[in-house]
């Protein structure tokens, strides 16, 4: 049971960034539309919801690993 809660933990996480980054996004269209601020951000928020995805899933393969080791 607590693998599933680790594993919902972390998309719980993943989806509050996926959310505050199209939240920023959506600010940034409001102010700038399509201009180059608006791109490079929107390659920054790509860029930090690969590197969120690969640390949550690094963390989740490490807890599961370190539990199943103590168990």
């Amino acid at each position: 049971m607590w693998n599933l809660g680790i594993r919902l933990w972390a998309a719980w996480r993943f989806a509050l960034f996926l959310a505050f980054a199209a939240g920023v996004l959506f600010v940034v269209y409001q102010v700038d539309g399509t201009g180059a601020f608006f791109v490079w951000t929107l390659v920054l928020a790509l860029a930090g919801v690969v590197a969120v995805f690969y640390i949550l899933r690094d963390f989740v393969r490490r807890e599961i690993e370190h539990r199943r080791g103590r168990l």
